[in-house]
């Protein structure tokens, strides 16, 4: 199985991996969105310390992403 996390620097690299490859194989495959902590406290500092964290700018791409993998299934 392909446990694939959906990260604000892997967001054009999930569809480049291709859902047909795993699937083609007998390889099962499980998406997730990395959601970031809740960035709106006051003592969340660390936001820009880590690449994986989606921005708001990303949202346009994740929504895309996702309409691609649930149509290309």
């Amino acid at each position: 199985m392909f446990n694939i996390n959906i990260c604000h620097n892997n967001i054009d690299d999930v569809k480049r991996t291709g859902l047909k490859s795993p699937t083609d194989n007998g390889i099962a495959t499980d998406y997730h969105i990395n959601e970031t902590p809740m960035t709106e406290q006051t003592h969340f500092k660390h936001l820009n310390e880590n690449q994986t964290y989606r921005q708001p700018e990303d949202w346009p791409k994740v929504d895309a992403l996702l309409d691609y993998l649930t149509t290309s299934v």
